[in-house]
């Protein structure tokens, strides 16, 4: 399935669920959007490399015309092109033409050029805070998924948390409408 249809089916998708609050509720609409299910992989910190350790090993060839990296919809990596990379119109794998990365003109040896041997640090070591202005974003968010989650607001057990709430929602809408 081509990428523009499927992420056309998640907004689809999203813009029929009233609210989404969190990662989990993003992950079950992701697959719930079509009746094939696509299987979603959520990824850490750790699951990013960086790249840019790549550049040192390679040259920075562009494609000859006709091809470019605008008219490529998939690039094909073979074990009888080691050099470089084929780059092809659509997905069925037909090469409209090469790229070579590595330097110079010699001849292929997996000595000379060898992109697996190259160490890939982790992109981000740390897990990555908010900023504070998304943080408050945030929380409001929250006290909006108690609001929805919460039943009633008559006089029963837990009644005191859900004027907590209303309070709270009322000081926010305020707040939104004078900004």
């Amino acid at each position: 399935m081509a990428c523009d249809r499927a992420f056309g089916h998640i907004e689809k998708y999203i813009r029929r669920v009233v609210n989404i609050y969190d990662l989990k509720g993003y992950v079950r609409a992701i697959q719930l959007c079509t009746t094939s299910r696509y299987h979603v992989i959520v990824l850490r910190n750790t699951d990013f490399l960086d790249v840019e350790v790549l550049q040192k090993s390679i040259t920075h060839r562009k494609p000859k015309p006709p091809y470019s990296f605008q008219n490529a919809r998939s690039f094909k990596l073979l074990s009888k092109f080691c050099e470089g990379y084929f780059i092809c119109r659509d997905y069925t794998g037909q090469a409209l033409g090469s790229v070579r990365l590595m330097k110079g003109q010699a001849r292929y040896t997996r000595r000379m050029f060898d992109l697996s041997a190259v160490q890939l640090p982790q992109k981000y070591p740390k897990i990555r805070r908010l900023q504070p202005g998304k943080m408050q974003h945030r929380n409001s968010c929250l006290i909006l998924s108690q609001m929805s989650t919460s039943r009633t607001f008559s006089s029963s057990s837990g009644s005191n948390r859900n004027w907590i709430i209303l309070k709270k929602m009322t000081a926010l809408r305020t707040r939104m409408r004078t900004t």
